[in-house]
């Protein structure tokens, strides 16, 4: 791990800790840096206010949050229109498809798409309803509401995922005759053929395949919301994928839910 070196506790300049932090977070996770910012911080400030070894509480000049989100702004990245076409032409057959359709076309977070119920979906009003994500902790799968009023949220839908959550639906109900008693009644919109919820890392090990399979440049899942916003930005017109291979036929699914 690097360290601060040799340096007297009252010469200690807050561009050497700055610095330590840019050091470390080279090698480890945002987390481990803020938990040794939290420790150097409670540290540093008792030296000043109780033990009289620091002249000023010079961690009042250290700001670990402006320097994170700096990082992080850096690490946003986002697929151009003709990347984002390019990738989704090349996933289009592929299991975990439907789930980044909606992850571009509504700016959904993976927890959210993974959660998506048939009945959170209104196709008349050309709306979904956000309202519950689908997580994995130690102790398994968590289904809970979002952590924030301002997640549960409706979201308007363009043509072109309302037709891919149609064709979606039909594969849906294909599955449900193939497995039929031991078919998972989820209502969910993304899951496993046998109905179970899908578990985050299968969409995130998927995605690493699909983008080399691609031939497009390597992205997070959560990097296809800033893809979303900056479509919106821009005013672009998203995308239309269609299949080279022939589908179901559709029906028309109106109404709340289908």
């Amino acid at each position: 791990m690097p360290v601060l070196g040799k340096v007297k506790l009252q010469a200690l300049p807050p561009r050497a800790i700055k610095g330590f932090y840019a050091e470390l977070r080279k090698k480890y996770s945002k987390d481990y840096v803020k938990n040794i910012h939290g420790v150097l911080k409670r540290a540093l400030r008792l030296a000043y206010t109780e033990s009289g070894l620091l002249a000023e509480d010079i961690m009042s000049k250290v700001s670990m949050r402006s320097k994170v989100n700096a990082n992080e702004q850096k690490e946003m990245q986002f697929w151009t229109i003709e990347e984002f076409t390019q990738f989704l032409q090349s996933s289009k057959h592929h299991v975990h498809y439907i789930a980044f359709s909606l992850a571009v076309y509504t700016g959904m977070r993976r927890g959210e798409i993974l959660g998506l119920r048939w009945k959170d979906i209104d196709f008349e009003k050309k709306e979904l309803k956000v309202i519950q994500t689908a997580n994995w902790t130690r102790d398994g799968l968590v289904i809970q509401r979002p952590k924030t009023n301002d997640s549960i949220r409706r979201v308007k839908l363009f043509q072109n995922i309302i037709d891919d959550l149609q064709e979606r639906y039909l594969q849906i109900e294909a599955y449900r005759k193939e497995y039929s008693e031991a078919y998972e009644e989820n209502d969910l919109v993304c899951c496993y053929p046998g109905g179970g919820y899908i578990k985050p890392k299968q969409i995130t090990e998927g995605m690493d395949v699909l983008v080399r399979k691609a031939g497009v440049k390597k992205i997070r899942f959560h990097d296809q919301r800033h893809t979303h916003a900056s479509f919106l930005l821009a005013n672009s017109p998203l995308p239309h994928i269609r299949s080279n291979e022939p589908t179901y036929s559709k029906t028309p699914l109106l109404g709340k839910g289908v």
